[in-house]
């Protein structure tokens, strides 16, 4: 589907679709026995569910469904994404950038997608529409972002053990110390595969006007978001489209849906206008606000809080040291880099055979020497980096293969071998002096006092 996208902040914004659950969260001081006290026997000792995380290689965003469903005599329509090894492919970030929430930054789920090369982005948490500050315990990988300290509604976390976390916290809980990534919704609407919003409402409210104002929330029809998982311990986010009153469902509706797609646990996140789902960068949903331009309005996301971010598996590190690309948790080493983490260079068993340096590129060899791994030397008269000087000597000589200076045959000197050994020396450099008889000359490559079989002319007689 095609949406306009434009900076909001730009235009005038009109918050056509807002969905309040109340003025300001509930809180109590003894909230985790309060939630304890109503909720029914068979749960009277847990306030919330634990289920181990699916860990498996495959692609994190197992499959997306458009669905259009006819539900209680209407039409509704949305997405159900699939999510594989949540425990590594689930986080949940704050608005913008790290320190968005304490900083009170509201941003559209695209934008703050942009900390993470996220395949999918919804928005999570609730916050204030005044200030835009976050509301409820917010964890991001690993950093503790909010500490709302027992605020009595339903979360979404991943604990450090990697098992998927759905229900309350109490106020004894180090959640920076529990948990990787953990966010608040209202309204827990799935337990254990059953409609837990009744029970749900009378946890979450802290007295009778706010059960009333709850109440409205749970009933009205609009766009809706939720997180749960399925039998398998996959991650399920589901979105219906809507507006608020006209189109959509309410919460029980929402839950009966779920279950029927098999949810086993579930909580409602932030909906209404907020509902946002981002694909690639590519806006997926019809969000609920009202942008005008020229006196022309326009659908386009809203300014939120948090977001849910699936991505790739992580590699440690994230970067691969900058010598890999990262693929489904592995680092895929470029060029001569191996290792686990992409830290090593490959350069032969030998490292370069000892005639080279390591580089990135592979082996950088010394003068003389070529090869993959610098163990062959310089072809007869060539020399230099990688071989690539020709020799310049006379008499066949041949040349050092480092600096191509002439190794000059016997009887030969000089630079190029051009010149013969002066009188009186001979062989190899031109370095031994001739013993010949009454300092006669001798033959300049051999030494013999004699030249082609006779003395020379002064001897004889």
């Amino acid at each position: 589907m095609s949406i306009l996208a434009f900076r909001c902040s730009q235009v005038e914004r009109v918050n056509a679709d807002l969905l309040l659950p109340y003025a300001e969260y509930p809180s109590h001081k003894v909230s985790y026995r309060h939630v304890r006290e109503c909720q029914p026997e068979k749960y009277a000792n847990t306030t919330h569910e634990e289920f181990l995380s699916q860990i498996n290689k495959k692609f994190p965003l197992d499959y997306e469904v458009e669905f259009g469903e006819y539900w209680e005599r209407k039409w509704v329509y949305g997405h159900q994404f699939i999510i594989s090894d949540p425990s590594r492919t689930v986080s949940v970030l704050e608005p913008l950038k790290r320190g968005g929430c304490e900083e009170q930054v509201r941003a559209t789920a695209m934008e703050s997608a942009g900390q993470r090369q996220c395949l999918l982005a919804v928005n999570a948490g609730f916050f204030n529409v005044t200030d835009g500050r976050c509301i409820g315990n917010v964890i991001s990988d690993g950093y503790e972002a909010a500490n709302s300290h027992g605020i009595q509604n339903a979360h979404f976390g991943i604990r450090k053990d990697k098992k998927l976390f759905f229900g309350y916290i109490g106020e004894d809980v180090d959640i920076s110390a529990d948990f990787d990534q953990l966010v608040g919704g209202v309204i827990w609407l799935v337990r254990n595969g059953e409609n837990y919003i009744d029970v749900s409402k009378e946890a979450e409210c802290p007295d009778a006007q706010s059960t009333g104002q709850l109440q409205g929330f749970i009933d009205v029809t609009s766009s809706r978001i939720a997180v749960g998982h399925d039998a398998e311990g996959r991650l399920i986010i589901v979105h219906v489209e809507g507006q608020t009153w006209s189109r959509g469902v309410n919460l029980n509706e929402f839950a009966d849906y779920l279950i029927s797609v098999g949810v086993v646990n579930a909580i409602n996140l932030d909906g209404g206008g907020s509902v946002t789902a981002v694909v690639n960068g590519s806006l997926i949903n019809y969000p609920g606000d009202d942008c005008v331009i020229n006196n022309t309005t326009y659908k386009c996301e809203r300014n939120v809080s948090t977001i849910l971010c699936i991505h790739d598996i992580d590699c440690q590190p994230y970067d691969c040291n900058l010598h890999g690309d990262c693929f489904h948790g592995n680092c895929q080493c470029h060029d001569h880099w191996i290792g686990a983490d992409c830290s090593q260079l490959m350069c032969g068993e030998k490292n370069c055979s000892e005639q080279g340096v390591c580089q990135p590129w592979g082996c950088e060899c010394s003068s003389g020497w070529t090869g993959d791994d610098c163990s062959v030397p310089c072809k007869s008269g060539t020399f230099g980096k990688n071989c690539s000087l020709p020799c310049k000597c006379n008499q066949s000589a041949s040349c050092d293969p480092v600096d191509g200076h002439c190794r000059c045959p016997a009887g030969y000197r000089g630079y190029d071998c051009q010149q013969e050994c002066v009188y009186g020396t001979f062989g190899e450099n031109c370095e031994a002096i001739c013993q010949c008889v009454n300092g006669c000359g001798c033959d300049p490559q051999t030494g013999n006092c004699s030249i082609n079989g006779k003395y020379p002319a002064f001897w004889e007689g």
